[in-house]
């Protein structure tokens, strides 16, 4: 029933994404429609069809998102990742739910992600580390680059 509930709360976050990328000039209505069409035939975030095809950038997506989700965006590319935060989450755990630790402060792990709206990603983590997710949003390509680099 959860699960039900939570795939609600992100179609309703689609079809919301879609209209304020069109209020916020980011894209047309064509071009949503386009992205709307294949999403129902090939599944997938619709940010990421939208990327995928070109219409809008990884980093206009996740400021939207951001926006959207009343969450922090945090390019990522300068940010000095704490090793003390990257041992509190295996390497594989990081790349399944594309997320960077960032900074571990007493019982809170401030963490970058792709998704911060995956709510199974959030709850083993922090069952994982024992430890309270602060989550942010960045861009995928972002995420991957300092995934390999500090990993």
């Amino acid at each position: 029933m959860e699960k039900d509930r939570s795939s609600q709360r992100l179609v309703g976050k689609a079809n919301l994404l879609g209209q304020i990328l069109i209020k916020n000039g980011l894209i047309n209505q064509e071009q949503l429609d386009k992205a709307l069409n294949i999403q129902k035939t090939k599944g997938g975030m619709l940010g990421d069809v939208l990327t995928q095809l070109g219409f809008i950038s990884q980093e206009a997506l996740s400021m939207t998102l951001a926006s959207q989700m009343e969450a922090v965006y945090l390019p990522i590319e300068k940010y000095k990742v704490s090793k003390d935060a990257l041992n509190a989450i295996p390497k594989e755990l990081a790349l399944k739910y594309q997320c960077l630790p960032l900074e571990k402060l007493g019982g809170i792990l401030a963490v970058v992600m792709v998704n911060p709206l995956d709510q199974d990603a959030i709850d083993e983590i922090e069952r994982l580390t024992q430890h309270k997710l602060v989550c942010m949003i960045g861009t995928k390509i972002q995420i991957e680059s300092a995934l390999k680099e500090n990993y």
